[in-house]
């Protein structure tokens, strides 16, 4: 019986994998800013206020943008400053030259309107309260904020939180609305859901809370 062919056993290879190809970058797409504008849908980015916060239309027209974001002031410190009617003129001339039709602030990060410690929280009252004005001054839509946090409970927080912001906008009357931001709510930070907000939102008196969105 004729003996049967056996292949040779393949040896393995040495070759290495190619390596992945690399996606490629193709160039930035350029939207036309007057589309946005007509479609009503505001788009852009946080602009830095560097060199006046008038400086900030023109970081803001580098990116075609329709909407902006910015800080009044140091968002880390307490100090705290005023608008004057030179900056003001200027930054609102300096604006109209672009695309922008929506802007706002982003409050100091230090501010907490829920705390129980009476010190913070009276600081915190008189720094959003300054926020406010400058917003007041600018001309801006809006201020964005975050919740604070209870430290306690979360009742209490949120009974401070909604108190601070009526002492305000009380005291401050003016064409800026206030905007709260949701939160991750780690820890004892207010915010993280629609039912909390709400329960802020209804210790607001009807006529302030025309002023408050989410």
């Amino acid at each position: 019986m004729p003996a049967k062919h056996v292949a040779p056993a393949k040896k393995p290879s040495t070759r290495k994998p190619a390596a992945p190809k690399a996606p490629s970058i193709e160039a930035p797409i350029v939207v036309d800013a007057g589309d946005w504008a007509r479609d009503g849908a505001p788009l852009g980015a946080h602009v830095s206020i560097a060199g006046g916060t008038w400086e900030a239309a023109a970081r803001a027209r580098e990116i075609s943008a329709t909407g902006a974001q910015l800080f009044t002031k140091q968002a880390n410190r307490w100090i705290e400053r005023e608008i004057d009617d030179d900056e003001a003129r200027r930054f609102r001339a300096a604006m109209a030259q672009t695309h922008v039709r929506w802007i706002c602030s982003h409050d100091s990060y230090l501010i907490n309107l829920a705390s129980p410690d009476p010190e913070l929280r009276t600081r915190s009252i008189a720094s959003f309260r300054a926020e406010l004005r400058r917003c007041h001054a600018l001309g801006l839509d809006a201020v964005v904020s975050h919740p604070g946090n209870f430290m306690d409970d979360r009742a209490s927080g949120i009974a401070r939180n909604a108190d601070g912001i009526v002492q305000a906008l009380e005291a401050e009357v003016g064409p800026t609305r206030l905007l709260m931001e949701l939160t991750a709510g780690q820890g004892t930070v207010l915010g993280s859901t629609f039912e909390e907000m709400a329960e802020l939102l209804s210790r607001i008196p009807a006529p302030l809370r025309a002023r408050v969105g989410v």
